[in-house]
C-alpha cells in the first residue's frame, strides 16, 4: 500500500502536470475521458520512476513458491554481507517491504547478535513446509544457488552448521510489521488465512516475537542441540496454544568434580538425547 505521503505528492505532480498542458493548449477543451488517460500515463511514468531504484537496490519477491520460481520467473541475488536486508513484493493491496536480518543467536541471558549475511550468499528466498510436520511449522528459507536451474541442487543458507536460517511462520504472523508478507503468503495459496488468525491470537498468551532456543510443535519432534549451552529455551507452539521451558545448565556443571560434557551438535528429542562425547 503506498503511503498517503507518497499519494498528496503524486496528486500534486499530476495536477502540475495537467496545468502545464492546460496552459501549452488553452483553447483546446479536454473531455474527462482525455484528463483521466492524461493523470493514468502521468502515474505509471511516476511510478516507474519510484520503484526503479527498489529494483536496483533492494530484492524484488516474485513468488515464494519453490514450484513457480521458473514460470514467474524468480531473479537471483547476491545479499552476501548485508546487515539488515529489504525485500520488495506486491499483493493485492498494493507494494510493500519485509525487512530481514541475519541472525546469530547465543543462549544464555537471551542475547542476540546481529551479523551480515556470510560471502557467497546467492540464490532465492522461497518458503518450506516439512511434509512430516504440522504447517505450522512452514517458514522463509534462502535457497544456495547461482541459478534456478540449479536450485534442485542447492543448500539452504544457514546460521550455523545445524542451525538454519530462516523466517518462521508463527514470527511472519506475531509481527505486525510482516502482516502484508503473510498476505503475500496466503495470496500465493501457501498459508491458510485462518492458520494465521489462529497464530496472531497466541500473541496474547506470549508468544515471543523472536524464539531464542528450541521451536517445537509435539513433543516427540527431533531438533539439534549444542550441548555446550548453558541454557536450554524450549517453545512448545501449537495452532491454539503456546507455552515454554527454562533449562538451566541441562549439560553443564561448574563442580570441577563434574567435567562438563562437550561436543559441537548431537540430534536429540525432548526427554531423549544422544551424546555426541563427553568425559
Amino acid at each position: 500500500m503506498l503511503s498517503s505521503s507518497f499519494l498528496l505528492r503524486s496528486k500534486r505532480i499530476h495536477i502540475l502536470k495537467f496545468s502545464i498542458l492546460s496552459r501549452r493548449i488553452p483553447k483546446a477543451r479536454l473531455t474527462l475521458k482525455q484528463v483521466c488517460r492524461a493523470c493514468i500515463v502521468s502515474l505509471v511514468i511516476h511510478l516507474n520512476q519510484e520503484l526503479q531504484p527498489l529494483a536496483i537496490d533492494k530484492p524484488y519477491i516474485q513468488t515464494l513458491d519453490p514450484l513457480k520460481l521458473l514460470s514467474k520467473p524468480q531473479n537471483v541475488y547476491d545479499i552476501s554481507f548485508r546487515k539488515t536486508l529489504s525485500v520488495v513484493f506486491r499483493t493485492l493491496g498494493g507494494i510493500s517491504l519485509a525487512l530481514f536480518r541475519f541472525q546469530a543467536s547465543k543462549e544464555g541471558r537471551g542475547i542476540t547478535h546481529d551479523i551480515p549475511f556470510p560471502a557467497q550468499t546467492r540464490g532465492v528466498f522461497y518458503y518450506h513446509v516439512d511434509p512430516q510436520l504440522p504447517p505450522i511449522t512452514g517458514g522463509i528459507r534462502f535457497r544456495l544457488c547461482d541459478s534456478l536451474e540449479t536450485f534442485d541442487m542447492g543448500k539452504d543458507l544457514h546460521i550455523t552448521d545445524g542451525k538454519l536460517w530462516g523466517v518462521s511462520l508463527p514470527r511472519i504472523a506475531r509481527l505486525d510489521r510482516l502482516k502484508e508478507l503473510a498476505r503475500f503468503l496466503i495470496e500465493e495459496g501457501l498459508v491458510e488465512g485462518d492458520l494465521v488468525k489462529d497464530l496472531r491470537k497466541l500473541k496474547h498468551q506470549g508468544l515471543p516475537s523472536r524464539f531464542v532456543g528450541l521451536f517445537l510443535t509435539h513433543l516427540s519432534q527431533p531438533f539439534v542441540l549444542d550441548l555446550e549451552t548453558t541454557a536450554l529455551t524450549i517453545h512448545l507452539v501449537t495452532r491454539t496454544t503456546y507455552s515454554f521451558t527454562l533449562f538451566h545448565s541441562p549439560f553443564y556443571s561448574t563442580n570441577p568434580v563434574h567435567k562438563p560434557y562437550f561436543g559441537a551438535f548431537a540430534t536429540a528429542a525432548y526427554g531423549l538425547v544422544v551424546l555426541l562425547s563427553s568425559s
